[in-house]
């Protein structure tokens, strides 16, 4: 199978992802509009700060902020791997970086600070994440595979 391929599967699984509920609760919002929510409630608390804020509780709120568009952000950039025609090398270093501080991130948030009562869509975080870097290590496995094969006639 090609990278875009494997790419456009995730892209389709990240996007199941967002659609998964937050909680069993019924009247809970999906993920997508739970992180929206989430953001909406970050940016209204800023101006209520004091001048001094405690800076534990700003990296928390960055985090469990990067736990919620995790997926957000990983959809941004495979969908820009899928529909360019030739896509950067600088592209594709951004989306490893991303998956290099994600995948710890997500799974500090998901295993220590999140309740573990929730509903699927918060659990499917984690494993999209993980599923995406894992996906990615195959995929630099096989290309330097792949160089060393041709390099060695």
């Amino acid at each position: 199978m090609t990278k875009r391929r494997l790419r456009l599967i995730l892209l389709g699984l990240l996007f199941i992802t967002l659609f998964l509920p937050v909680d069993p609760d019924p009247q809970v919002p999906f993920n997508w509009l739970f992180s929206i929510w989430y953001f909406m409630e970050f940016l209204a608390a800023i101006p209520n700060t004091t001048f001094k804020p405690d800076i534990g509780d700003w990296i928390r709120e960055v985090g469990h902020l990067l736990y919620l568009f995790a997926i957000q952000i990983l959809i941004l950039l495979n969908l820009s791997f899928c529909l360019s025609v030739r896509p950067a090398r600088k592209l594709e270093r951004l989306y490893r970086i991303s998956l290099l501080v994600l995948l710890p991130l997500v799974w500090w948030q998901g295993i220590f600070i999140i309740d573990p009562y929730r509903g699927i869509g918060y659990w499917a975080n984690p494993v999209m994440v993980t599923v995406a870097a894992l996906m990615e290590i195959g995929l630099v496995i096989h290309e330097r595979s792949r160089k060393s094969v041709n390099l060695n006639p």
